[in-house]
Order: structure tokens, then C-alpha cells, then sequence
């Protein structure tokens, strides 16, 4: 364990997890949903609030991020001067659209079941690399029915 080890650790899951179907439904009702929303939001307050904490040294901040979490790490980390380093967990150096068509191609194979599942979605990640969307573009398009301002972002 890290804490035993003299670290301060502070773990936090994305608010689509956090809040799943609920989160995404009032998103739905207000507005778009972006990674700024699910991710950066609540990371940049956590930064704030170890900075102010005087049993921390601020020189050390480091950032762990698992898959998509790595690369909201890489992003903040790359954009931010309190973040010492960062930690990828899980993470890859590809387009995520990219690596979610390769990872479906392999889970086809491993579970033929969810295969019609597989497909919809890459179908939806084919379309969002192509680009050929807009602010219009409905939810139902895209990969995981995000909105095509999530899609921008990256």
C-alpha cells in the first residue's frame, strides 16, 4: 500500500461511474456532456485541495490514471505546472477509437455472444474517426452515445 508507505493517496472514479445512467440522463436534459464534466472538473479541485494541505508536499504531486484515466492524466499533467509526473496504468499510446475497434475485434473472438454489441460499436467508433460530425450530430452515432463534443475533446 502506498499510504504505508508515506505516500497521501487520494483515489476518485470519473462521475459517469460514480453516477452512471443518472448522470448521463440529466446531462441528456441540460446539456452536453464532456470529458471536462466526467473528468477535469473534479480533478483540478483535487489538485487544489492537496496543494492546501500542509502535510503534503506540493513539489511531489503525482497523477495516476488508469485507461481513459491515463490520458486525462497525460492532458492535465501536460497542461498544469503543479503535477510533478504521472503514472499510466492500463493506458495506450493509440487514438482511443482505434484501440476500442482493436479491443472489440479481440473480444468478438473471446465472448461471440456480445458480438452484435461489439459491431454497433464499431460501427459508431468507424463513424466518429471519420469525422463526419458536428454539434448536431445525435447521440445515437457516436460510440458510447456521447456527445460530439466529448468526441472533440481528445
Amino acid at each position: 500500500m502506498l499510504s504505508q508507505q508515506g505516500f497521501s493517496v487520494l483515489r476518485y472514479d470519473k462521475r459517469s461511474v460514480e453516477y452512471n445512467l443518472s448522470l448521463m440522463s440529466f446531462y441528456n436534459l441540460k446539456r452536453r456532456f464532456t470529458p471536462e464534466e466526467e473528468y477535469i472538473f473534479d480533478l483540478h479541485k483535487i489538485i487544489k485541495q492537496m496543494k492546501a494541505r500542509s502535510d503534503i508536499d506540493t513539489s511531489k504531486i503525482y497523477l495516476i490514471g488508469h485507461g481513459q484515466g491515463g490520458l486525462i492524466a497525460s492532458y492535465v499533467a501536460k497542461n498544469s505546472t503543479d503535477i510533478k509526473g504521472i503514472i499510466l496504468l492500463g493506458s495506450h499510446s493509440m487514438n482511443t477509437l482505434a484501440n476500442m475497434i482493436e479491443q472489440y475485434n479481440y473480444l468478438k473472438v473471446m465472448t461471440p455472444e456480445k458480438a452484435p454489441m461489439y459491431n454497433e460499436q464499431t460501427r459508431h467508433a468507424n463513424f466518429a474517426l471519420s469525422g463526419k460530425f458536428n454539434e448536431n450530430t445525435h447521440r445515437d452515432s457516436m460510440p458510447f452515445m456521447v456527445s460530439s463534443e466529448y468526441r472533440d475533446w481528445e
